[in-house]
């Protein structure tokens, strides 16, 4: 069926229902504060920041831009690839995932 899709945006288009991000998004919220505020106020972390990383590209190589952060973060936060346990790339596209995935050997 998602041959069959189709495009959305353009009559020529490539961009089907089948390979775009929806046109909503969700919301969240964070709470960031210093661990003393935490115990004056009462409240018990769940989480702790170590570090973090940030890079760029050319629009064009957007998609591998989190294999260049990665290992700033983690030399940031003073850790190596085997102490981590889970990773999230949050991006709309699996292709962002498995480039980030091949690049980092991972």
């Amino acid at each position: 069926k998602i041959p069959s899709l189709r495009a959305v945006f353009k009559k020529d288009g490539t961009v089907t229902a089948a390979n775009a991000s929806t046109l909503n998004d969700g919301a969240a919220a964070l709470l960031l504060m210093s661990e003393e505020k935490a115990k004056r106020g009462g409240y018990k972390p769940i989480a702790r920041i170590l570090g973090y990383g940030d890079a760029e590209k050319n629009p064009i190589d957007f998609t591998t831009a989190p294999a260049d952060a990665i290992p700033l973060a983690l030399k940031h936060a003073g850790v190596e690839k085997k102490d981590v346990d889970f990773w999230e790339i949050n991006e709309a596209f699996s292709a962002v995932a498995l480039a980030n995935q091949k690049n980092l050997k991972y």
